[in-house]
């Protein structure tokens, strides 16, 4: 069809623009492919060196994004997964409660246990429990059970 052509375009045409895409929109790119089911490596692949470049310009919601959109096609891409969680860590009070809750879901449905990103997460949500969903709530539980972690002091407070 129309559309399989267009998309077949734009993806051949994102690894030559590499450097051109803003963070906003390598986060869309990632979120457009996670939606239509569509695991195009060169297209991801540049997404996450452009992330990796741009990290520092990315906000919360690019960053939850961009994860989920990579766990949603379970594309794993290590060296960005811990640059995201050092990054996050130190800037969880300005994640919204859904942003947060997406973020830690994500990084455990690629399966990358960051303990230092996981405890900062724990340390930080029990001062923000009311800002909390049960959806977030619930969602951050299973995150911890898909990467075995715990934390006693979050079990607590929740």
């Amino acid at each position: 069809t129309d559309a399989d052509g267009l998309l077949e375009a734009a993806c051949a045409e994102v690894p030559a623009r590499a450097g051109e895409f803003s963070p906003q929109e390598l986060s869309n790119i990632t979120y457009a492919l996670a939606l239509l089911g569509s695991c195009r490596i060169a297209v991801l692949r540049t997404a996450c060196l452009g992330a990796l470049d741009q990290l520092p310009h990315f906000t919360p919601q690019g960053c939850s994004n961009l994860l989920y959109s990579l766990a949603l096609l379970r594309f794993r891409q290590p060296r960005l997964l811990r640059a995201v969680c050092a990054h996050s860590a130190q800037r969880l009070h300005e994640f919204k409660e859904q942003e947060l809750a997406n973020t830690v879901y994500a990084v455990a449905l690629l399966r990358h246990r960051d303990c230092r990103f996981l405890r900062a997460v724990c340390a930080h949500v029990p001062c923000r429990m009311d800002e909390f969903k049960t959806r977030g709530l619930s969602s951050l539980f299973y995150a911890f059970r898909l990467l075995d972690f715990r934390d006693d002091s979050y079990l607590e407070a929740a």
